[in-house]
Parts: C-alpha cells; sequence; structure tokens
C-alpha cells in the first residue's frame, strides 16, 4: 500500500473516532471551540495515528473542563489521562492528554 492509500485510510478511521466518541460535541456543550491540528487536519495522517485537538473556552475554568473530562471518562475506553496546569504562568491554560483505546489501538488525543 502507499504512503497515500495510507493516509486516506487513516483519515477515515480517524474522522469515524471522533464521530463515534463524540468528543468535538462534548466540548462544545461547555461553549468551547475545538480546533483540529496536526496531521489529521493536514492530511498526513499516515504514520502517527493520534488525533490532536486544540480546546479554546472564553475563560478558563478547570471544574468545568474536567466536567467533560468526566464525561468522556465514564463512557469510553480511556486508558489514562495526563493533565498539566500552567494556569500561573505565562500561558494561562492547562494541557492535557487522553490516551483512548478503541480497536485494539491506543489514540492519543492532545486536549
Amino acid at each position: 500500500m502507499d504512503i497515500h492509500e495510507l493516509a486516506r485510510q487513516n483519515q477515515q478511521s480517524a474522522w469515524k473516532v471522533l464521530e463515534d466518541t463524540r468528543i468535538i460535541e462534548a466540548w462544545e456543550r461547555i461553549g468551547a471551540t475545538v480546533r483540529l491540528v496536526g496531521s489529521l487536519r493536514t492530511g498526513l495522517l499516515a504514520k502517527s495515528r493520534d488525533i490532536d485537538i486544540h480546546i479554546y473556552t472564553d475563560r478558563l475554568d478547570v471544574g468545568e473542563s474536567f466536567s467533560v473530562i468526566r464525561e468522556l471518562a465514564e463512557r469510553l475506553p480511556l486508558q489514562e489521562i495526563q493533565y498539566r496546569n500552567l494556569i500561573h504562568t505565562r500561558k494561562s491554560a492547562w494541557s492535557g492528554m487522553l490516551y483512548i483505546r478503541i480497536e485494539n489501538r491506543i489514540l492519543g488525543s492532545l486536549i
């Protein structure tokens, strides 16, 4: 299989994961704006099969954000959650990573 076909198949799979897990909708329910970034957005999803998204909110509310994480953890096969508190830094943000096991593969989603 050539690299273009592999990328096409991986993109289809990634979009299905986003649709099936409803991760974007979960964040949008709290008023967040979700931006797809990385290899899925650029169409180069060939070797690394992670799905990278950035989430933006008008105000930084860790509790509200963790309510989304809780919802996702309750209904998805989350294997690991990483969290970094950068609220008191120049970035004034928090960042995290969700590792979800789907179809015997692990997907990393930057949040």
